[in-house]
C-alpha cells in the first residue's frame, strides 16, 4: 500500500484507505478509483498525501474516466435535476464547480444503475 502524494497521483490510482479531511468528514471511500476530478478535489481540500493499493494500474495506460463511461442521456438528466440545488451559488468557484460535477456524476450512476436491462 504505497504513500503517494497529491501532486503525484494519477487517473486509475485506487485508494487502499478513506480519504478524510481535517474534521474526519470522508471525501473519497476506500476502494476508489481516482479520476482527476478526485484529484482536483484533493488538492481544493489541500490534502497533501494518500494511500493507494498499488502502482501497476498507473503502467497499464487502460483508464476510463467516469463521464466516458457515462452515457451522455443519462448525464444531460442528471444536470437537470441537479443543477437548481446550485442555483444560488457560485457555479465558477472551483470548489463549488467540482462540488456540483461530483454531484451530477454521482446522480448519472445512480440512473444507469437503476436502469431495468
Amino acid at each position: 500500500m504505497p504513500h503517494i502524494a497529491v501532486k503525484d497521483l494519477y487517473v486509475g490510482a485506487c485508494t487502499s484507505h478513506e480519504i478524510c479531511d481535517r474534521n474526519d468528514r470522508i471525501l473519497i471511500p476506500k476502494g476508489t478509483e481516482l479520476t482527476e476530478k478526485h484529484i482536483r478535489v484533493l488538492k481544493v481540500w489541500g490534502i497533501h498525501d494518500v494511500h493507494i493499493v498499488s502502482t501497476d494500474a498507473h503502467s497499464s495506460g487502460s483508464t476510463t474516466s467516469v463521464s466516458e463511461a457515462t452515457p451522455e442521456i443519462f448525464l444531460r438528466q442528471a444536470i437537470a435535476a441537479e443543477a437548481p440545488r446550485f442555483h444560488l451559488n457560485n457555479t465558477k468557484d472551483p470548489f463549488v464547480k467540482e462540488l456540483l460535477n461530483q454531484t451530477v456524476l454521482r446522480h448519472a450512476q445512480e440512473l444507469v444503475r437503476n436502469t431495468p436491462t
